[in-house]
């Protein structure tokens, strides 16, 4: 049986962040999961002047913020056909290249027989399911196939990644990941 976590960004103290971010919104584009072709190039504001870039920055968007040796990295991996990256600009600030990691092809892999739920309608089915409470989140692996990294539908504020993926990420030196456990499993 395969592990997914959450993937997210994490920051010391010491670590910078981006405090704000402006671009136009893609909310369409990224809820989808369809490739970006037009956009203005997002513009990023650092929160502190002097401190370490971690390879996964903390920002307000939803989506993960990506050091140019990550995503280098990520090109490198099967999931590759799977990702674009948007390249991120700062304001005012000499600063590391970033890229935004838009997920392409988002995976319905969402178990509904093996997760525990509440829905807002009880008898609900198909599209018309709306989860009210979460209480176990569990992927399907046969629906998640050979990806490593990717975004779900109804779940497109969160990047999920395969545990043994996100910690070969750590072990390979790149700093700033966490690996939080889906709702409701415990490492």
């Amino acid at each position: 049986m395969t592990d997914y976590s959450l993937i997210l960004p994490f920051a010391s103290e010491t670590d910078q962040i981006i405090k704000q971010l402006v671009w136009e919104s893609h909310d369409s584009e990224r809820t989808r999961g369809i490739p970006m072709v037009e956009y203005t190039q997002p513009i990023a504001q650092l929160a502190k002047d002097k401190n370490a870039f971690n390879d996964l920055i903390i920002s307000p968007l939803a989506q993960l913020i990506v050091s140019e040796r990550l995503k280098d990295f990520l090109n490198s991996s099967k999931d590759a056909t799977y990702f674009q990256f948007i390249p991120l600009a700062f304001k005012g600030k000499k600063a590391p290249s970033y890229f935004i990691l838009h997920c392409l092809d988002l995976v319905d892999a969402f178990d509904w027989d093996r997760s525990k739920y509440q829905l807002f309608v009880p008898d609900a089915k198909g599209d018309e399911r709306t989860i009210r409470r979460l209480e176990l989140m569990v992927i399907d692996e046969k629906r998640a196939g050979a990806r490593k990294l990717f975004t779900m539908p109804d779940h497109t504020a969160y990047q999920f990644v395969e545990k043994k993926f996100g910690e070969q990420l750590i072990a390979e030196g790149f700093t700033g990941i966490r690996l939080l456990p889906l709702k409701g499993q415990t490492d």
